[in-house]
């Protein structure tokens, strides 16, 4: 069975993992189908949490000036996804603070 990217998202297990796979879709994404993005949402190289959340802010903040419902579709796909992949690092994140420190309050 052929796992989304979404599917593997939830199952990471740390900020490497998560990179990896924003990688792997961002791949996906034909050079046609960016072109019809805006050119600030065209993905760059992701290196950490940081630029996926930076980026899921860019995305969000174009989807709410967008012109045009191809447009707009396109950014509402990325947005989702980006927006799901920041959620996941930073709770990957708060679950190894919570471990550290011998708190076991954060959820999976």
């Amino acid at each position: 069975m052929n796992m989304t990217a979404a599917q593997r998202l939830a199952q990471a297990r740390s900020e490497r993992e998560v990179v990896g796979i924003v990688r792997e879709y961002v791949s996906e994404w034909t050079p046609e189908d960016l072109a019809k993005v805006p050119a600030q949402c065209r993905p760059a190289k992701m290196s950490d949490g940081i630029d996926i959340c930076g980026f899921a802010y860019v995305l969000a903040k174009a989807r709410f000036a967008a012109e045009g419902d191809d447009v707009e579709a396109r950014l509402v796909q990325l947005e989702a996804f980006f927006a799901r992949a920041c959620a996941r690092g930073a709770q990957i994140l708060a679950l190894d603070e919570a471990t550290r420190s011998g708190k076991e309050t954060v959820s999976e």
